[in-house]
């Protein structure tokens, strides 16, 4: 969420922690929030004092206990420019690294840094704020310097850099049949393919 004129938060939905913080004072604050979810549908509801945007994505295959390995974040410190997210340093491999950034600027819309698949570039046409998201996935751990967003109008601006931890996907075993079989099911059963027969041999020899 990126709120004009530094404003705090003064309403957040249920179940959503708040990574971080960040302001370039006087110009426009950052605020992250992260939610563990399942099938979830519907809208979320945030409120505060001055004109804000608001991104979700989403993501699979992520650490529910521990989903943030590290983040950080940077502004303009008063000037105008292009939007630079900060450099981070992950300990983990398979991070999902996701930057996003803001910036004071009605309609103004963004080129995300050079490797990273833009998720979202919202170009406000009523207020002065805009928000955009991009990611990359890095296969080993260590230093990550995504470059900057480039903004097609500049004015102040905020940016953050987080990288989220990989969760690893139970395995989903099949029958004959591509039916999944029941975790814990040691019985043969047709309904999930793992039924093969019977053979009935009387006597003499049977290769396998």
């Amino acid at each position: 969420i990126a709120i004009k004129a530094d404003q705090d938060m003064t309403s957040v939905p249920s179940g959503w922690t708040q990574i971080f913080e960040s302001a370039d004072i006087g110009a426009v604050s950052f605020h992250v929030y992260r939610k563990v979810a399942w099938n979830e549908s519907g809208s979320y509801t945030w409120q505060s004092s001055d004109a804000m945007v608001g991104i979700i994505t989403a993501y699979r295959y992520v650490d529910v206990t521990d989903p943030i390995n590290t983040s950080a974040t940077s502004n303009g410190g008063g000037a105008s420019g292009n939007p630079d997210p900060p450099q981070i340093t992950t300990t983990t491999g398979g991070c999902m690294i996701v930057t996003m950034a803001s910036n004071i600027k009605k309609d103004s819309t963004f080129t995300a840094p050079t490797g990273f698949t833009e998720k979202y570039d919202y170009a406000n046409p009523s207020a002065d704020i805009n928000g955009t998201a991009a990611d990359v996935r890095k296969s080993t751990a260590g230093t990550v310097n995504p470059g900057v967003f480039t903004a097609t109008v500049q004015d102040k601006w905020c940016a953050a850099t987080l990288a989220l931890r990989p969760g690893f996907p139970e395995m989903d075993v099949l029958g004959t049949n591509m039916v999944s079989i029941t975790d814990g099911d040691t019985g043969p059963a047709t309904s999930d393919g793992t039924d093969f027969g019977d053979v009935d041999e009387a006597a003499g020899t049977k290769d396998h």
